[in-house]
C-alpha cells in the first residue's frame, strides 16, 4: 500500500507537515488493523517534535490538538516510537541514493538491525533534543541545569524569544536561533568585562 500527499499551498512548518504524516500513518495503520485482523501495530517517527506532541498532556494550539486527538483515537500515544534519523529507511528515498546503493541496501530491504528485537528498540527521552526546549519549557529538571542552579534568575525560555511557528524552514530556524544565542553570549561577555 502506498500513499502520498502534496504539501498544502497554505504555508505549514516542517513539524506540522510531519504531524500530518503521522495522521496519514495512523489512518493507514487503522486500515491495516481492520483488514489484516492484526492485534497491534507499532508506529515509528523520526520527528522528535511529533513524538513529544503525542505524548504531552500540555495544551497545544488548535491545529496540533485536533491532529493529536485523531492520532490518539486511532492509535493511542503509547504505540508511537522514535526511530533515529540514521536508522529510518524511509529517508533513503527522500534524500536520494543511487540505483547501485539502493539495490544492495540492507536498511531499505530489511530495516534497522534492531527492528525484530523489541528489547533493543531505541528509547526516546524528552531531554534528548534541544529543539524541544525551543518549543516549550518542559519543566524537566533532570534534562538540564535550571537557571536557578546556575545562580541566575530565569526570565524566559527560547520559545519566548524565537517564535518557532513563524518558520517554515528548519535551517532558517537554526540559523536565527544561533544568532540569538550568539547575541546573548556577546552581551554576557560584555557584562563580565564590565565587572
Amino acid at each position: 500500500m502506498a500513499k502520498n500527499r502534496v504539501a498544502p499551498i497554505k504555508g505549514m512548518t516542517l513539524p506540522q507537515l510531519e504531524l500530518m504524516a503521522a495522521v496519514l500513518g495512523a489512518r493507514l495503520g487503522r486500515d491495516l488493523l481492520d483488514e489484516l485482523e492484526l492485534e497491534r501495530v507499532v508506529y515509528w517517527s523520526d520527528s522528535q517534535i511529533v513524538i513529544h506532541w503525542l505524548s504531552s498532556e500540555k495544551q497545544q494550539n488548535k491545529f496540533i490538538k485536533n491532529r493529536r486527538k485523531e492520532i490518539n483515537d486511532l492509535t493511542g500515544s503509547k504505540h508511537w516510537r522514535y526511530v533515529p534519523t540514521h536508522c529510518n529507511s524511509a529517508d533513503l528515498q527522500t534524500r536520494g541514493i543511487s540505483a547501485e546503493e539502493f539495490q544492495d541496501n540492507r536498511l531499505w530491504f530489511h530495516g534497522p538491525p534492531w527492528i525484530t528485537q523489541p528489547q533493543s528498540w531505541p528509547v526516546w527521552k524528552e531531554c534528548d533534543t534541544a529543539v524541544l526546549s525551543a518549543i516549550e519549557d518542559t519543566g524537566n529538571e533532570n534534562c538540564s541545569e535550571t537557571a536557578k542552579d546556575k545562580g541566575m534568575e530565569p526570565t524566559s525560555n527560547m520559545a519566548d524569544i524565537v517564535q518557532i511557528e513563524r518558520f517554515n524552514s528548519y535551517l532558517k530556524l537554526l540559523r536565527v536561533t544561533a544568532y540569538v544565542v550568539r547575541f546573548v553570549n556577546n552581551l554576557l561577555k560584555r557584562e563580565d568585562k564590565g565587572k
